[in-house]
């Protein structure tokens, strides 16, 4: 739609190194300056947030598809449109749902608003660290609350987030190499250890029943006969066809740890 894409701000050339370039949907105005001032305060990082029509088609979605933007931020109205974009970003992450009145019945409030990280990107961790800021219970979905948008089960806000991997030791090679570029993309400190199926097995049967729950994995990729108490682990996706991932329930990083599961769980050969 030419008219939607003519209304979109043309923009000076900028230092991409100082600032973040986010494309976000006119109908986040309100909470999006308030989340930015908000940011810009607490990490002294700037951004450059410009404000355009909703997407309706599939031309507008290719437009924004090849624009600079770092991030992307709109609703996931147009399904077929927002795969072919998936297939362009490094990742994304829900930000809130569309208010919805009873007996409506308007389709954006089934989908969510998403952050879209460009693949072009040349500041990837800052990126999803500020999709992280916008996702967070006590950060950016305060002021999605304050413009009765809908909250997403964010993450717990942290600057560099830590976490705790458990895995078996058939795929340290693989995890290891994986882990390393997965903490430097999303500004994390992802450490696993290594321990065989039976002694994971007993290691976690022991902390689920005592009082040091703090000391929980986040994450656990062991082998399919292993038992895991179901309270305490949800079960995410397989790893190989011998391997599966489970996420903390009572865990404070549960979408990273997932983003981490999808990561690890494209093929590989195990020795």
């Amino acid at each position: 739609m030419l008219v939607v894409w003519e209304k979109m701000p043309q923009v000076e050339p900028i230092n991409r190194s100082k600032y973040l370039s986010v494309w976000a949907e006119d109908s986040l105005q309100t909470s999006l300056k308030l989340a930015q001032a908000a940011y810009k305060e607490e990490t002294d990082q700037s951004l450059l947030v410009q404000f355009i029509p909703a997407p309706k088609n599939s031309s507008d979605f290719e437009r924004l598809m090849q624009s600079d933007a770092d991030i992307i931020i709109f609703s996931e109205a147009n399904v077929s449109s927002t795969e072919s974009l998936r297939a362009k970003t490094e990742e994304s992450i829900p930000l809130a749902y569309h208010p919805v009145q009873p007996g409506s019945k308007n389709e954006l409030g089934k989908s969510p608003v998403t952050a879209f990280i460009s693949k072009g990107t040349m500041q990837p961790t800052k990126s999803i660290r500020f999709a992280r800021f916008l996702a967070a219970p006590s950060r950016g979905q305060y002021y999605f609350a304050q413009g009765n948008w809908i909250g997403v089960n964010g993450d717990i806000w942290s600057f560099t987030p830590e976490i705790k991997i458990l895995c078996s030791p058939r795929l340290q090679s693989f995890v290891s190499a994986k882990l390393h570029l997965f903490n430097m993309r999303e500004g994390a400190v992802g450490e696993a250890e290594f321990k065989d199926s039976p002694e994971i097995e007993s290691v976690l049967q022991v902390l689920g029943q005592s009082e040091g729950k703090q000391y929980l994995p986040d994450l656990v990729i062991c082998e399919k006969s292993v038992n895991l108490d179901p309270d305490l682990y949800k079960r995410q996706l397989m790893i190989h066809e011998n391997f599966i991932s489970y996420v903390l329930s009572s865990g404070r990083y549960k979408q990273l740890c997932k983003r981490l599961a999808f990561n690890l769980s494209s093929p590989l050969q195990i020795p």
